[in-house]
C-alpha cells in the first residue's frame, strides 16, 4: 500500500525525504549537547521532539547520542511518567465544564483523598508546601497538586482522560481512571506529549504527527506522499484560556527559566514525576511545540543529584534545553501572539504579579530599618480593597 517493499527501501535506490529541517535539527542537537548536565550517568536518557502545530510535521528530533551504540529512540520509543505535564488535560476538561480560571481553591497540603477503591490517597505539593486559597490560574502557574487532584475528582477523571486522548495521547498509553491520573502517573513517549501540546498551540486542531514527507523511486517518480491529517478537537475559546494559563507558567511560574532571553510569547508546562524519576518541559509558540524529557533506563531510579542538583525538575535542564533550542529554531521568524483569553465563566482572574529579583539579607535589613512599613501596610490594604471590589472571587459550589 506504500508503493514499495521493505527490500526496495533498503537496496532499491529510493529517495526518502523527511520533515526534519536542517537548522532546527542542528539546533536540537546543539542544545542537548551544551545544556545537558556535565558528568551525567551513562543511563541518563534525553528525548526531544519538535512539531509544527496544525500540520503534524516533525521538524526536529533528538533520540539519543548514537544509534550504533543503542538502538532505541528516546524520543519516539522510550517511555516515562509524565508528571505534571498531564495537568493541562484536567484544566481543559474543567474549562469545558465552565470552571473559571478565577475560581478559588485551597492549596494546603498534604491532603488525603479516596483512591476510588476505598483506600486513602495522600497528596502533597512539591517541597511539601502549602499555598492557602488561590485561583485556578495561580494553581496552574505554580503546579499545585492539592488543587489539581480535587479538580480532577470534581470534573470527573474520565473527562481528564478523554481530554488527553483528544489532544494526542494515544490509546496504547495506559491511563487508569483514578485521582492520580491528573498528576501524570501514565508513561507516554516524548512525541506523544509534544503532539498533544501542538494541539494546544494550534488552537484545538490536532494533527497526526509524521516524519516521512515523501518517497521517490530511482526515476524520481513519487511512490509515497504524506497527507496532513487534522481534526478540530477542542473549542477555540477553551484553548484561548488554556494558552493564557500555560503562558503564566513560563512567565511567572515553575518554568520561568524557559523564557530567559526568549523575547516572544510562549506557553508550556513542567513535569516532575514521583520520586523525581523523570523531568519534563513541554512548551510552545504558535509556530512550534517542543517537548524535552529526562529519565533513566530504570523507570524507578531517581534523577536526584544529576548535574549537582538535589532534584532535577522540569524547570531545570529540560527547560534550559528547550530555551536554547527554540531560540535558535525560531530565529528570524515573526513573533506571534496567542488569541486573547475569553475568560470562561465570565470572570477575569486577578493577574499574577511579575517575578522580582531577591536581594541580599544585609541589604534587606538596611532597607527595613529605614522603610515606612506602617505606611506601606496602609497602602497595601487600600490596594487590596480596591482589587477585591474589581475582581469577583468565585468559589467552587462544593
Amino acid at each position: 500500500s506504500l508503493g514499495f517493499t521493505e527490500e526496495e527501501l533498503m537496496v532499491g535506490g529510493l529517495i526518502v525525504r523527511t520533515t526534519l529541517e536542517k537548522d532546527p535539527q542542528t539546533a536540537a542537537e546543539t542544545a542537548v549537547f551544551k545544556q545537558s548536565p556535565a558528568n551525567a550517568p551513562d543511563d541518563l536518557r534525553i528525548g526531544l521532539v519538535s512539531i509544527r502545530p496544525g500540520t503534524g510535521e516533525i521538524v526536529a528530533m533528538y533520540g539519543g547520542k548514537d544509534y550504533l551504540e543503542r538502538q532505541l529512540n528516546d524520543a519516539t520509543q522510550g517511555i516515562t511518567q509524565a508528571g505534571s505535564t498531564f495537568k493541562p488535560f484536567a484544566l481543559v476538561a474543567a474549562l469545558e465544564q465552565g470552571i473559571s480560571l478565577a475560581s478559588i481553591w485551597n492549596g494546603d497540603g498534604p491532603k488525603i483523598f479516596d483512591d476510588f477503591l476505598g483506600r486513602p490517597y495522600e497528596v502533597s505539593n512539591y517541597g511539601n508546601k502549602s499555598f492557602g486559597d488561590v485561583s485556578l490560574l495561580n494553581a496552574s502557574a505554580v503546579s499545585i497538586n492539592t488543587i489539581y487532584v480535587p479538580l480532577g475528582i470534581k470534573i470527573g477523571v474520565d473527562k481528564v482522560i478523554d481530554a488527553a486522548r483528544r489532544a494526542g495521547i494515544p490509546e496504547n498509553v495506559a491511563m487508569v481512571p483514578s485521582p492520580s491520573v491528573v498528576l501524570g502517573v501514565a508513561s507516554p513517549r516524548v512525541i506523544d506529549v509534544a503532539n498533544s501540546f501542538a494541539t494546544f498551540a494550534a488552537n484545538g486542531i490536532k494533527a497526526k504527527p509524521f516524519l516521512v514527507k515523501e518517497v521517490l523511486g530511482p526515476n524520481k517518480g513519487i511512490l509515497y506522499q504524506a497527507r496532513i491529517e487534522t481534526e478540530q478537537v477542542f473549542d477555540e475559546s477553551v484553548m484561548a484560556d488554556l494558552n493564557y494559563a500555560l503562558g503564566e507558567v513560563v512567565r511567572a511560574g515553575t518554568a520561568s527559566s524557559a523564557l530567559r532571553g526568549f523575547g516572544r510569547p510562549a506557553a508550556g508546562k513542567t513535569g516532575t514525576s514521583q520520586s523525581n524519576a523523570s523531568a519534563w518541559f513541554t512548551g510552545y509558540t504558535p509556530q512550534l511545540a517542543t517537548s524535552v524529557a529526562f529519565f533513566r533506563d530504570d523507570a524507578t531510579e531517581s534523577l536526584n543529584g544529576i548535574g549537582g542538583l538535589n532534584s532535577v525538575t522540569g524547570g531545570s535542564f529540560p527547560a534550559r534545553i528547550w530555551n536554547a533550542y527554540m531560540k535558535a529554531a525560531l530565529k528570524g521568524q515573526p513573533k506571534l501572539d496567542f488569541p486573547a483569553p475569553t475568560f470562561i465563566g465570565g470572570v477575569e482572574p486577578f493577574p499574577i504579579p511579575d517575578p522580582v529579583a531577591t536581594i541580599a539579607p544585609s541589604d534587606a535589613a538596611a532597607w527595613c530599618s529605614t522603610a515606612d512599613l506602617e505606611g506601606a501596610m496602609k497602602d497595601l490594604k487600600e490596594f487590596c480593597t480596591k482589587a477585591l471590589k474589581k475582581y469577583l472571587i468565585v468559589t467552587p459550589k462544593d
